[in-house]
């Protein structure tokens, strides 16, 4: 699973306030590295180091909600419009409890159509170990709120 995704545009929407409507508990992509028609990635931080209460979690369920945020992100920016998470095929683990930051997360674009796009996620630490992965991660567009064509993408 690579973390690094070649060819990235700088990423000059706003993070949160349109696409992404969560306060400031929930804001936890720090610095975004950038985006393209095939993926998004940023910088995010952690259950722990965003200092949500409690020391027995199991899974880092910041870094899980910022996976599900980039994919958010991505859809709007290469799709132009709004969408909602709808489904995860797997999440896997390769340790317990939460993640000590900076994690890097990249999401590749796997296919899009129907109004439905899937990615995978990946969640790397600062020393270059893979931490989690989502895989087949769909959001669908919300009917309504899509601007004009122009960045549409059809993956293979």
């Amino acid at each position: 699973a690579s973390a690094k995704l070649s060819d990235l545009e700088d990423y000059t929407d706003e993070v949160y306030g349109d696409v992404l409507f969560h306060g400031p508990d929930f804001q936890v992509i720090e610095d975004m590295d950038g985006v393209s028609e095939t993926g998004i990635a940023a910088t995010l931080t952690g259950t722990a180091d965003k200092g949500w209460p409690g020391d027995a979690w199991q899974v880092d369920a910041a870094l899980l909600d910022g996976g599900l945020q980039l994919a958010l992100l991505w859809a709007d920016w290469n799709l132009g419009g709004h969408s909602l998470p709808t489904h995860v095929d797997t999440v896997q683990f390769y340790q317990h409890g939460t993640a000590p930051g900076p994690i890097h997360s990249s999401l590749k674009a796997v296919r899009y159509s129907g109004g439905k796009v899937v990615s995978d996620v990946v969640f790397v630490d600062a020393d270059g170990r893979v931490v989690a992965e989502m895989r087949g991660v769909e959001t669908t567009m919300l009917p309504g709120n899509t601007r004009a064509p122009g960045r549409e993408r059809h993956l293979s």
